[in-house]
Parts: structure tokens; C-alpha cells; sequence
């Protein structure tokens, strides 16, 4: 049902405003009922209906063009409207046009981002607030439209490190499926008629290829079940926490996404455990939530961040190093970015190297595929054939 925003007026000039559920037919008749004549109104966009979140490569290019034509001297207003033509995302887009209306009625630009919380992220909100509050509203959208720059080249890394063994996998289960499906029921009729005596491990292939055969849209089901359980599970969180917690790759992904919102957070103004706690209500993982609340909870104690980072143990021996040099010189931000950029570039380095190594793993897998095959069923026949002859 639709919902409409409206200002009315009756015969002695009093004012009504408010909003409507219904057609717009319906909120005319009702109006007019009461003795009201619509003055103004317009539909409310529900952004509830097919919610898109912003990604990372739309608040970079958001912050970067407000930061750019702001600059310029374009009005913020103007600068929405012009920037908004150019957005994809349909909930962004929409959110923005919603944000100028705001504009127009008074609020502040925090304020008007503040009621879509579903769609910009928290931090990004706080920035954009402390920069109306010290007059650096440009400052504030240069520096999250190059944090959201890393953030989005960080996370495309992680995809590319993660996706490449889920392609293996998935390569490795069709070329199994095919040989056992396909392959095998060609031989197992040459092996019947020409070999006495199959060995053991021969007929355990045979019967596992047979039942395969009979039973492929069974296995097919179950493993489309666990990849839904798998799914549905890091919904809940449970299946991100094993992740954060076993792949390494994964957790130095979430580490260098704290650093670097940390060092955002402390560059504009925000006190140390202020900035701290803010990082935490970013993450969604309740295991590495637990870890910066314990940093947050040394700090209270009067522990110095160097040390509530160590007995955190999320942290190398060089990033604690390059931390307790900047608190105790008093250049806490310039150690930050230090400590980003050397786990950027070692990031960087340990993918490159599992991908390295993933490809001659991948062909292990593959020669060992043929080699049961050669084994086990072309050795027999050619035993066979030689025995008959």
C-alpha cells in the first residue's frame, strides 16, 4: 500500500499535515471528506521494499564527488541532485533524492543520512557529522572516499584469494562426477567380458560408480542442502566466526579493515577508546567483537594501547612495535597508516603465494584423478587382454 506525505488546508485557513496509506484517489476524497484542500504532497519511497545496501564502490564514488564539486563551490544541494543522476544502485539513489527533500526542510545533511541506517554505514555517518561540526565537510568525504578506496580493493583481494579454491572444488566435483558416470560404465562392460578376476580395489570403484550412477540426483540434492546450510549459517554468523578463526587470510582481512578504520576514526577527532568501540559496532562476527572489546576494557584499566593490543594477540610482533613508538612520540595516526600500509602489502604477498601454490596443488588433484583411473581400471584390461591372448 502506498503512502503519501501531505500538507492541506481548509476554508478558514488552518493547516493540516501528516501522511496517508491508501490510493492517491482515497487521500484526496478523505481529505476533502473533512473539509481540506491538498495544499502540497508527494509519495513516501519506501526503501524497505528491495533494500540494496550501498557497497563500498558507491561511497567512494559518493564521498569523492561531493568532495570534488564541494570543493568547487557548488552548493551541497545542488551537488546531491547532480550526483544522484549518475548512481546505480536504486536504493542510493533513491535515499539521496529523500536526503534533499531533508535539505530543503531544515536538517542538517548527518541528520538526513541518519534515517536510512540500513543503507549508509555508521562510521560514514559520524564522519560526515564531525565534519559539519569543524567546518571540514570536504576534509571528512576526501578521507572516506579513500578509506571506501581501500576498503573496496581489500575486499576484491579477499574474493579473488577465497574464490579460486571454490572454483578447484567445484571443477574437481563435475570432472569426478563425469568419470564416474560417463567413463567408468564404458569400461566395466570390457572388464566383465575380459577379465576372470577383478582385483578388489577394481570392483569398489565399480560398485561406488554404479551406485553414483543409480543415485546422482540424490547427491546432487545433498550438496546443494549443505551449500544452503553453509550460507544460512554465516547469515547467523556462526559459519563467518569459523572463518575469522581458522583461515588466516580472513582474519588479517578484518585486522587491516580495523587499522584502517581506527586511523580514520582518530584522525577525526574521536578519542582513542571512543574510536575503538565504534570499530567494534562495524563488525557483525561476535568472536573478533570479543577481542576489541577486551582492548577496550585494557584501556579502561589504565593498560596502554600498546599492551590491550598485545593481549589481544590479533597483532604481529612489528605492528605492535610500530604502535608503541607512535603512543609513546604522541604520532598515534602516522604509526596507524605505517602499520596499514605494511599489512597491505603483506597481505598482498601471503595471496599471491597461496595462489601459487593452489595451481600445482590443482594439478596434483587432477593427475591423481587419472592415475586412480589408469590404476584401477585400464592396468586389469590390459592384464586381461594379455592373460586371454
Amino acid at each position: 500500500m502506498d503512502r503519501y506525505y501531505y500538507i492541506a488546508y481548509n476554508l478558514n485557513g488552518r493547516r493540516k499535515m501528516g501522511t496517508f496509506k491508501g490510493r492517491e484517489d482515497a487521500l484526496w476524497l478523505s481529505l476533502k471528506t473533512e473539509g481540506y484542500y491538498i495544499s502540497r504532497y508527494r509519495k513516501v519511497i519506501n526503501l524497505k521494499k528491495g533494500i540494496k545496501k550501498s557497497s563500498y564502490k558507491d561511497l567512494e564514488i559518493l564521498c569523492l564527488n561531493l568532495k570534488l564539486m564541494i570543493g568547487s563551490g557548488v552548493s551541497l544541494l545542488s551537488s546531491l541532485n547532480i550526483i544522484q543522476e549518475g548512481i546505480e544502485n536504486m536504493s542510493v539513489k533513491n535515499s539521496i533524492l529523500e536526503i534533499c527533500k531533508s535539505l530543503k526542510d531544515g536538517k542538517s545533511l548527518s541528520q538526513s543520512f541518519l534515517s536510512y541506517p540500513n543503507i549508509y554505514p555508521r562510521m560514514f555517518i559520524q564522519m560526515i557529522k564531525v565534519g559539519e561540526d569543524s567546518g571540514r565537510l570536504e576534509d571528512s568525504f576526501k578521507i572516506l572516499g579513500d578509506y571506501y578506496k581501500k576498503q573496496q580493493k581489500l575486499k576484491s583481494k579477499l574474493i579473488n584469494a577465497l574464490s579460486y579454491p571454490v572454483v578447484l572444488m567445484i571443477t574437481v566435483i563435475i570432472m569426478f562426477f563425469f568419470i564416474t558416470i560417463k567413463v567408468i560404465p564404458n569400461f566395466m562392460t570390457l572388464l566383465e567380458n575380459n577379465v576372470q578376476e577383478l582385483p578388489l580395489y577394481t570392483k569398489a570403484i565399480l560398485s561406488i560408480s554404479s551406485f553414483i550412477s543409480a543415485k546422482w540426483y540424490l547427491i546432487v540434492i545433498i550438496l546443494i542442502l549443505n551449500v544452503l546450510l553453509v550460507l544460512f549459517n554465516y547469515k547467523r554468523s556462526y559459519m563467518s566466526n569459523f572463518l575469522i578463526s581458522r583461515i588466516k587470510t580472513v582474519k588479517e582481512f578484518y585486522n587491516i579493515k580495523f587499522i584502517m578504520s581506527l586511523r580514520v576514526l582518530i584522525e577525526s577527532g574521536n578519542t582513542i577508546i571512543n574510536s575503538i568501540e565504534k570499530c567494534t559496532n562495524m563488525f557483525e562476527e561476535n568472536n573478533y567483537k570479543k577481542d576489541l572489546n577486551l582492548i577496550v576494557a585494557d584501556i579502561k584499566k589504565g593498560r596502554s594501547l600498546y599492551k590491550a593490543f598485545k593481549r589481544s594477540g590479533l597483532f604481529n610482533s612489528i605492528s605492535l612495535a610500530i604502535l608503541k613508538v607512535g603512543e609513546e612520540s604522541g604520532n598515534l595516526e602516522e604509526s596507524l597508516n605505517h602499520i596499514e600500509e605494511i599489512m597491505l602489502v603483506n597481505y598482498e604477498k601471503k595471496i599471491e603465494k597461496n595462489l601459487n601454490i593452489i595451481q600445482p596443488v590443482s594439478l596434483i588433484i587432477v593427475g591423481g584423478m587419472i592415475l586412480t583411473l589408469v590404476i584401477t581400471l585400464v592396468l586389469p584390461m590390459i592384464n586381461g587382454l594379455t592373460s586371454i591372448s
